[in-house]
This record gives C-alpha cells, sequence and structure tokens, in this order.
C-alpha cells in the first residue's frame, strides 16, 4: 500500500534533475548554418571574379583566377574540417 500511495504522491510531480540544456548541441545548426553560407559566399565571390577577368583583358587575370580557385579551395577544405570538429564534438 505504501509503494502505490508513493506512486500516486508522485504522479503530478516533475523531476528537475531529467531536464538538461545541452548548449554546444544548441549552437550546432547555427554553426552549420554559417559555414554553408560562408561556402556559398566563396562561390558568388569567384563567379563574379571570373565574369570581371573575363570581361576586362588584363595580365593579372589568370592570377586572380588562381588566387581565387585557391581561396575557394581553401574555404571548401576549411569548412569541411570545421563541421568535422563540429560533429565529433
Amino acid at each position: 500500500m505504501d509503494e502505490t500511495q508513493y506512486i500516486f504522491d508522485n504522479l503530478n510531480k516533475t523531476r528537475q534533475d531529467n531536464l538538461s540544456l545541452n548548449l554546444s548541441a544548441l549552437l550546432k545548426l547555427p554553426i552549420f548554418v554559417i559555414l554553408f553560407g560562408n561556402i556559398l559566399y566563396a562561390l558568388i565571390l569567384l563567379l563574379r571574379v571570373r565574369i570581371l577577368a573575363d570581361t576586362f583583358e588584363s595580365n593579372a587575370g589568370g592570377k586572380i583566377k588562381i588566387l581565387m580557385y585557391g581561396y575557394l579551395t581553401l574555404i571548401v577544405v576549411g569548412s569541411l574540417i570545421s563541421l568535422l570538429f563540429i560533429v565529433l564534438g
């Protein structure tokens, strides 16, 4: 009888120890969005530079394209490494 009374007494009580807020899990989604936006920004910048380099003929056009491809590669690789650390963390 005591066990049944204990169950009924604790039926309406909420336990605070089960509720925990993990801040790192909460911040993972915005970080994913920011990294994805960074990659999209680098792609748009690459397209813009390619259009400008093709529009205006100059000797530095090839160097600028190579620099932009290097920048895009760095951004993609850096973002993938960051995503790996976020997922594993």
